[in-house]
């Protein structure tokens, strides 16, 4: 699950940026794929930690049933910045926007 939600939720905000414009749109002459990978990786590790802050908080106010560990927080980060990886590289060398979609 960290690897199919960190991968595309880091696309996504990938997307999002570009489409407010702070970041090079995968269809221009700006954007390359290493930028693409590293980018997507940095935002999919940013949204992990985020995530594994929230598990620890919902432990903290709401239940000690949540169940958070040192190696299930490791686990889950790790395999969530893999799947950011494979997302950006997916980004980087496929076609995810329509070439002949407008840039608003």
């Amino acid at each position: 699950m960290h690897f199919l939600g960190n991968g595309s939720i880091a696309v996504m905000l990938y997307l999002a940026l570009t489409h407010a414009k702070v970041l090079p749109d995968p269809r221009s002459p700006a954007f390359s794929p290493r930028m693409g990978v590293t980018l997507v990786t940095a935002l999919g590790l940013s949204a992990g930690a985020l995530w594994e802050m929230i598990e620890w908080i919902g432990r903290e106010l709401a239940s000690n049933e949540i169940y958070i560990a040192y190696e299930d927080t490791l686990s889950d980060m790790a395999v969530g910045g893999l799947g950011s990886v494979v997302g950006g590289a997916l980004l980087a060398c496929c076609p995810l926007l329509h070439p002949e979609a407008t840039r608003a």
